[in-house]
């Protein structure tokens, strides 16, 4: 079968030129024809160029007969970078359709209200910065009847189910879902069995299950922790590459990843007031492995979109157990045993007894090495 052989609307082939004649994927023929006939669909596939194009061609055709100017379909993802990535293939392959679409993640609210307000009919958004529109008024998903949820094992992963809720109540009733995985694991299957409707499942090449994260707490005085955390690095206790490590506020986070470089690491400092472009700089430099570790905050890492990080470390606690589990989740991607790491004091008993609360196991205390003083 070739794109030309699906029932695509002439202006959504002509976004496709040469290549609407070359044959479809494994994941493209089995899930575009029900796709496009408005099934809800469970995709579980490895992620690729031809794995968006199941759900982007559909989203093109969709908003063909949808009110201009009105949002039609929202895509959801748990990142920036895999948002832009998103955007600009339905930019591009829409080139012929005149669809309007828009990235909801981060950086000034006042110009993406005042392109809202122009019209679009696409949105791609992170739930976070999705949510913060809804409360504010500035986004009406009432005529959204196309809703993809790509990379949804790692939404439930990372915790964001309580938002996918708060964003579905905003969308119509009747509406088509698409959900999106690379993993396969119990807590998708029952997500999407409450998400879809006599859902069709597609599933491409060998399942793969996401390793159990190992939860290890280190007591250490508040004051010493910087010195712990070298005696840790310098032991081989933990690794000293595919890092992410999570500090209070932006000052701590640089001024950790100061002394770690001080101390020969390749680090990279990720905080919120770096320019798209100097933070773009610092994840490449983590994917192309000159830097291996990534010293950052939660909302710095918001939109990170990295599935190479094996360990994280808690320099600092979260303040609540579901920070935690957003911190967590992502090690879910590792093809190494993926671990939690975390540098507690005493004032952290009360967040320590929470998470252990809600992983139901007792913590896993390990003590510094000797070269600790």
């Amino acid at each position: 079968m070739i794109f030309k052989d699906l029932d695509l609307h002439p202006r959504v082939l002509a976004g496709l030129g040469a290549s609407g004649n070359e044959s479809l994927t494994p994941v493209q023929e089995q899930a575009l024809p029900p796709i496009l006939e408005g099934r809800d669909v469970l995709v579980i596939a490895p992620r690729t160029d031809g794995e968006r194009l199941a759900f982007v061609l559909p989203i093109l055709q969709h908003t063909l007969f949808g009110s201009r100017g009105r949002i039609q379909a929202v895509i959801l993802t748990p990142t920036q970078e895999l948002a832009q990535t998103i955007i600009d293939t339905i930019q591009d392959l829409g080139q012929h359709t005149r669809v309007r679409s828009l990235v909801l993640c981060d950086g000034p609210i006042p110009p993406q209200i005042a392109t809202l307000h122009d019209g679009v009919e696409v949105i791609v958004a992170c739930p976070a910065r999705l949510l913060e529109h809804l409360n504010r008024g500035s986004i009406d998903l009432s005529r959204a009847g196309l809703l993809v949820l790509e990379d949804i094992d790692r939404f439930c992963d990372m915790g964001f189910l309580p938002d996918l809720w708060r964003i579905l109540k905003a969308t119509p009733t009747e509406h088509q879902t698409l959900l999106f995985a690379t993993t396969d694991n119990e807590e998708l299957r029952k997500t999407a069995q409450t998400l879809l409707r006599e859902p069709i499942t597609v599933q491409i090449g060998e399942v793969v299950s996401v390793p159990a994260i190992t939860h290890q707490f280190y007591p250490v005085d508040a004051e010493a922790k910087t010195e712990a955390l070298l005696a840790l690095l310098d032991s081989g206790e933990i690794p000293s590459e595919a890092l992410l490590i999570f500090c209070e506020t932006r000052f701590r986070a640089r001024r950790l990843g100061e002394k770690l470089k001080h101390a020969g690491y390749a680090i990279a400092i990720l905080t919120d007031e770096l320019s798209p472009k100097r933070r773009n700089i610092a994840i490449e430099g983590f994917r192309q492995q000159t830097s291996r570790i990534i010293v950052t905050t939660d909302v710095a890492a918001q939109g990170l979109d990295v599935t190479s990080i094996a360990h994280i470390i808690n320099f600092d606690m979260p303040a609540t157990a579901e920070i935690y589990l957003h911190r967590s989740g992502r090690t879910a991607y590792s093809k190494s045993s993926p671990t939690a790491i975390n540098l507690v004091a005493a004032e952290d008993d009360e967040i320590v007894a929470a998470i252990t609360l809600e992983l139901g196991e007792r913590p896993r205390y390990r003590t510094l090495p000797q070269n600790f003083e």
